[in-house]
Order: structure tokens, then C-alpha cells, then sequence
């Protein structure tokens, strides 16, 4: 993963909460991705990273990229057309759970994941990878299969400009439907705060590692949701069922923080059976961090 310091240009959250529209976030985002991996450990391998891998033996010396290797002291072998092209699938919680926004951030959940997913799909089509999208929006699956097309594109922007409108997320409904349309070897990334069922989760994810699909879990909280540093009393009010409950912070913070800590290690073990990858991400985390972790799964691919 590229260094952190590389994000000082393009971190500021502020800022990027306050550009017009999800598009020019987008463009903000993938410029500074760019700008980040020239600079980055990964200098040296050309950005359009797909069309090369690491010389292994017994590959064809033909493949080899000479040139390259004059340049740079490293075996590079040329892949051909149909080995580079990989299905992404994005799979977004757009639950009434992830409209919430603390005073600590400058982003509710769904504003922090649609910024990252309208990004990630910027670059997939740069990199002329066939992206599809999925949105979980309180039991309505919208699907999007992988396409290149400039108008699948644009739909996919389109549905990240609706907001939550309520009920719960079922990410594990959304993945028996994703069976249908995703191919073997494939990437998968979630981006949601998961609080669903995980024993049905882990049934529907098991079915991918089958197929030998990689898969990225993206688990996205408020700060306050991951540290529960409230200090006055509060009225919580449950956003996918409207319960209301007035309580202490200082009461519950032990037992709380006991609860989340046990759903997201059973969390990590689900995505660790299946070899896939889990990223905890509190919306103060800054966005590159989130597409260079996807470059960093995509070049061990590779």
C-alpha cells in the first residue's frame, strides 16, 4: 500500500465534502491516485499495471518486455488482451443505516461509500475493466452487470446520486442474487457497515470462494460508531426501525464497544475462511487509502 505521506495533497475531507457534485469528487479522488502512484512504490511499474506481471520461469522470452528491463533492472512480461481484463463487481449498502452522520465527520456512510465506489469506477474504466454495480437499498436489489460502455457507466453514477430511503440492508440478499451474474475469478467488493446476520453472510460468501472469486470486504463506520466517545446523555433513534432509546454514553460505552469488537472479529474470521480481504474504514479515513488497498489486491492478482 502506498505510504500515507503521498496523500497530503488529496486527504483533506473538508474539502472534498464541499466540491458540487459526486462526479468531480471522483475525478478529485482518481487524479490524486494517479498522482500518488507515480510517486509510490509502485514507480517504475507503469500505471496502466494490467498489461504487465513479474517474469516467471518458464514464460516465453519473447514476452519479455526488453525494453523495460533496460530501464528499470526488472522482468516484465507483456500479457495478452484476454488476460488482463478482469469483472469487478461493487456492492453498495445504501440502508437508511448508512445515512448517519456524527458531528465528527464531514460525511454520513453512504456520502463516504458512493465517493469511494463513484471513484473506484472511474479507474476501472480507465483501466478498461469490465465494472458492475449492485445497490442494497432496504430489500431492493439494483443490478448493473460488468459492462465497458460509456452509457453503463453513467447509469452506475446515477444510482450513487439517490440517497437512503430506509429499511434494512441485506448484503447476503443481494449476494444470492450476484450468483447469477458474476463469473468465476471475479473481483467482489462490499462496501457496508454490516449489520446484518453474519452466519447467513458467511453462507453466501462461501459460494464465491467455490468459485474462486476475490473478495474485498469494506467495513464503513462513523468515528463515533467505532469508539462511542459520546459524553452527554443521548436519545438514540434506531434509523432502519425507529426505535428510540434515551440512555448514558458512560454506562454502556464498556459494554458497547464489548458487542462491536465481537461483530467485527467475526466479521474478520468469515472474510479470513474464505481468503478474502477485510479493510475496517472509519469515514475519517482518507479515501486513497481505500483505492491504493484495491491497487495492492489487484497487482498480487497479477
Amino acid at each position: 500500500m502506498m505510504n500515507s505521506s503521498l496523500y497530503s495533497e488529496y486527504i483533506d475531507l473538508e474539502l472534498l465534502s464541499r466540491l458540487p457534485s459526486l462526479e468531480i469528487q471522483a475525478k478529485f479522488l482518481v487524479a490524486g491516485f494517479l498522482n500518488g502512484l507515480h510517486r509510490s512504490p509502485y514507480k517504475g511499474y507503469n500505471v496502466e499495471f494490467k498489461e504487465y506481471r513479474a517474469y516467471q520461469p518458464g514464460d516465453e522470452p519473447k514476452l519479455i518486455d526488453w525494453k523495460a528491463y533496460a530501464r528499470s533492472d526488472r522482468l516484465n512480461v507483456k500479457l495478452h488482451e484476454e488476460e488482463t481484463n478482469l469483472q469487478t463487481f461493487l456492492l453498495v449498502d445504501r440502508s437508511k443505516s448508512m445515512d448517519y452522520k456524527s458531528e465528527r465527520a464531514y460525511f454520513s456512510k453512504w456520502e463516504y461509500a458512493r465517493a469511494l465506489t463513484a471513484a473506484l469506477t472511474m479507474f476501472l474504466f480507465k483501466q478498461k475493466d469490465a465494472v458492475g454495480m449492485g445497490i442494497i437499498d432496504g430489500g431492493t436489489f439494483n443490478f448493473m452487470k460488468p459492462s465497458l460502455k460509456l452509457s453503463h457507466y453513467r447509469l452506475m453514477m446515477s444510482a450513487l446520486h439517490k440517497k437512503p430511503q430506509g429499511g434494512k440492508c441485506s448484503m447476503t440478499g443481494g449476494l444470492s442474487i450476484l450468483k447469477n451474474l458474476v463469473k468465476p475469478r471475479s473481483i467482489i467488493i462490499l462496501f457496508s457497515d454490516f449489520y446484518e446476520d453474519l452466519d447467513k453472510l458467511e453462507k453466501a460468501l462461501n459460494y464465491f470462494s467455490f468459485k474462486h472469486c476475490e473478495v474485498l470486504l469494506f467495513h464503513i463506520l462513523d468515528p463515533v460508531e467505532a469508539d462511542f466517545k459520546f459524553e452527554d446523555p443521548l436519545l438514540l433513534q434506531e434509523l432502519e426501525g425507529g426505535e428510540k432509546l434515551t440512555l448514558s454514553p458512560d454506562l454502556i460505552r464498556k459494554d458497547y464497544l464489548k458487542a462491536m469488537n465481537a461483530h467485527k472479529d467475526k466479521l474478520k474470521k468469515i472474510v479470513h475462511q474464505i481468503r478474502g480481504d477485510f479493510i475496517e474504514i472509519t469515514s475519517e479515513t482518507p479515501p486513497l487509502e481505500i483505492l491504493s488497498a484495491y491497487l495492492a489486491k489487484r497487482k498480487g492478482m497479477m
